[in-house]
């Protein structure tokens, strides 16, 4: 359900409107630094700016951020809320229980190298975006610096990046070197991106936002991504259902517009290669004989990522407890391809997110991770019904800031079919957002009501005016 009266930018915070962020008056300066951390560290993942500065690496600007947050929210008081969140106890479960799957795993030591070099980084995200946001308004900023940073990595792209031999747009050098993780970033920041153009009040931030949308849709069709067109178009079709009828016209439009400028702006290669979604032969052709030809690799890359699904469903099958150990995918199939007689296996990931963690952390993994997402979509829920209860121009700024991170979470779900994307801090963050949010929300004031009518007792002087009559000593007999 979207904000009250059903309009989905009808949230007025000017004059008597203005939004009244409980307590952030009250924030003190450890909470300041905490905040101020957390949108260094957000900047730097969904921006990837500090990347591409050389002498910045040794320094690590975002490992010193994350521990200025940490210690900001232990010193807070919010640590106890957030870790008994049933979306951080998921997240804490699964961790162990991948330490606890690294004795089992086919290569132990690439096991425990990936989960203390990848997957520990990755989960410190979901406490550091719940813990450090303690009220609607940094909430407000926090998606504003997260639409920023989506607009400085799409420029950075076009400026900077590079196009592979198939003609996709990515960036060498960042943790977006993959195309499909360029384009999932830059789409689940989009929803972001609308509550900063739709949110009336926001001045300049409006036609900032719309004049930004344009370079982020252009670098997610020259990814080339498949995925992540997929995902855009559920995304669009589920706000499509929840907003009004005049909006589902100008969405109608503006889809239709955007559309046409893409399809427009794209290399007829790239439009192939989407073109593929809809059909093709699985035949493998002889790329000698035609190497620029992004459509004969678009089909060998739609039949490659059949059998490395296939082979990730095989090892969860032989390993459905333990699984074969974080980042020992590729070791496991190469394993496999040569007992079924190849030459050599893929040497890449599985291309499925689900089947990644099957794969590698087994069955119980699996649950797990989607027990966490499963409690985001509650999480999400309940802060809906509880900014509906408020009544009050927070608390419908609150049912637009959980409805954009619904789509963001629906996005990457969908993307994930399409990608391993299992330790990009991507969805870690979109949970700890959901935390965050909720706990704001629950700070909310009830919507007044009036109370109900209370007989009172007669005034004195109306009962002087009609004396009440002396009560009998014996009642006459009955005849």
């Amino acid at each position: 359900m979207l904000p009250a009266q059903g309009q989905f930018n009808r949230v007025n915070t000017a004059g008597a409107n203005e939004v009244n962020t409980a307590g952030a008056n009250q924030t003190g300066l450890g909470d300041l630094l905490g905040f101020g951390a957390l949108a260094f560290f957000l900047f730097g993942i969904f921006s990837s700016a500090i990347d591409l500065i050389g002498f910045l690496r040794p320094v690590r600007p975002a490992l010193m951020a994350a521990v200025v947050g940490l210690l900001a929210m232990a010193f807070s008081g919010r640590a106890g809320q957030v870790f008994k969140h049933k979306v951080c106890l998921m997240f804490i479960a699964l961790t162990l229980w991948d330490i606890i799957c690294v004795p089992f795993a086919v290569w132990p030591g690439g096991s425990a190298h990936t989960i203390i070099g990848e997957w520990l980084v990755t989960v410190l995200t979901v406490f550091l975006a719940a813990g450090l946001i303690s009220n609607t308004a940094q909430f407000r900023k926090i998606s504003h610096v997260i639409a920023y940073s989506a607009i400085v990595l799409s420029i950075i792209s076009l400026k900077a990046g590079q196009l592979s031999v198939e003609g996709r747009l990515y960036m060498p050098g960042t943790r977006y070197a993959n195309p499909n993780d360029l384009a999932v970033i830059l789409l689940t920041a989009v929803p972001f991106l609308a509550f900063m153009a739709l949110r009336s009040g926001n001045g300049i931030r409006r036609p900032l936002a719309l004049c930004g949308a344009v370079p982020i849709l252009v670098v997610v069709a020259r990814t080339g991504s498949r995925g992540a067109l997929i995902g855009a178009a559920v995304a669009v079709g589920v706000l499509f259902l929840q907003v009004s009828v005049a909006q589902k016209l100008k969405l109608l439009l503006g889809g239709v517009v955007t559309i046409g400028v893409l399809l427009t702006a794209m290399p007829s290669q790239l439009t192939e290669r989407f073109l593929t979604i809809f059909g093709g032969s699985d035949t493998v052709y002889d790329i000698q004989k035609d190497k620029d030809s992004v459509l004969q690799s678009a089909i060998e890359s739609s039949y490659s990522r059949r059998m490395l699904l296939m082979d990730s469903l095989t090892l969860t099958y032989q390993h459905p407890i333990f699984g074969v150990g974080l980042g020992n995918f590729p070791v496991a199939q190469d394993n496999l391809a040569r007992a079924r007689g190849e030459m050599i296996g893929n040497w890449h990931v599985t291309h499925n997110t689900y089947t990644q963690v099957s794969s590698e952390s087994g069955l119980p993994g699996l649950v797990l991770f989607l027990f966490a997402i499963f409690f985001s979509f509650r999480a999400i829920s309940h802060t809906i019904r509880l900014g509906r209860a408020a009544n009050s121009p927070e608390g419908n700024e609150v049912q637009m800031l959980a409805v954009c991170l619904r789509i963001a979470v629906l996005a990457f779900m969908v993307c994930a079919f399409f990608a391993s994307m299992a330790y990009l801090p991507i969805l870690t963050v979109l949970c700890g957002l959901t935390i965050a949010l909720e706990l704001c929300a629950r700070g909310l004031a009830p919507a007044t009501i009036p109370p109900p009518f209370v007989v009172r007792p007669m005034p004195s002087f109306q009962a002087v005016k009609r004396p009440l009559r002396p009560i009998p000593q014996q009642l006459p007999r009955r005849v």
